[in-house]
């Protein structure tokens, strides 16, 4: 069996390189989808990222395959660094965090920041975002910042603005929709019923039907049968006479 050699490990500036391509292509290699075209555009995007890594590094040459899994195992070291963040942040007994990020994780951090620290709270100071005072909240407000330019979504309107709902219009409302659900569910209740009745009646209506045909072969192979009996009696009939007419000549040649 062939041995196979393991690679040189990545240096610090090969992975700061490799961050820094992957950061030109993170809304195809982060894209959630699962389909054929965007798996497609996912291998055409790690070609582009590994042919733009090995011109830019001048090192030892890395395969797709290889950039990839670094890529994950990245990841996957710096979303277990932000869970153990998040638990010494929730620590009592005061005193600075010792574990920070360092620049080219608050990179990384910034390509998912969701799925990495989680959404940020609003109503209390446990927010993943203050683990440190330059790396993870800049990273998420750099990502914000990304977001908000390459997919421009609704605006938000002030929540001054916003009309609540009269309670008693609302009540009547809703009562309406369930009454009316209500019905439509009676109605398909009934349908479904009557269907199956008239199911029920027309499996009894062919099984009458199989009923009397049987009964009718069985009188039909029991008349067969009758006749078949006749006709050996008299065939039997037939050759006891034919005897009995054989033996009578034979006596009169006797005599």
């Amino acid at each position: 069996m062939e041995k196979v050699q393991r690679g040189a490990n990545f240096t610090k500036t090969e992975i700061d390189l490799l961050i820094d391509i992957a950061l030109k292509y993170k809304h195809i290699i982060e894209n959630k989808k699962t389909d054929a075209t965007t798996w497609k555009d996912k291998n055409d995007a790690w070609e582009k990222i590994c042919n733009e890594f090995n011109a830019a590094s001048g090192n030892f040459p890395r395969s797709t395959k290889t950039i990839r899994a670094k890529y994950d195992t990245i990841k996957k070291n710096i979303r277990k660094k932000c869970l153990l963040l998040k638990s010494e942040q929730t620590k009592t007994g005061g005193g600075q965090c010792s574990i920070t990020l360092t620049p080219y994780e608050g990179k990384v951090v910034s390509l998912t920041p969701n799925t990495m620290i989680g959404l940020e709270s609003r109503f209390d100071k446990d927010s993943v975002s203050e683990y440190t005072e330059s790396g993870t909240s800049e990273s998420r407000q750099w990502a914000t910042q990304q977001n908000i330019e390459d997919e421009p979504g609704p605006s938000v309107e002030p929540e001054e603005n916003i009309e609540f709902i009269n309670d008693e219009n609302y009540r009547t409302d809703a009562n309406k929709f369930i009454f009316k659900n209500k019905r439509v569910k009676l109605s398909t209740e009934n349908s479904n019923n009557q269907i199956m009745q008239e199911n029920f009646q027309l499996k009894n209506e062919i099984l009458v039907s199989q009923k009397d045909l049987l009964l009718q072969e069985i009188k039909d192979k029991s008349e067969i049968t009758k006749l078949t009996i006749e006709n050996l009696k008299l065939d039997t009939e037939i050759k006891r006479l034919t005897l009995q007419k054989l033996e009578a000549n034979v006596h009169d040649y006797d005599d």
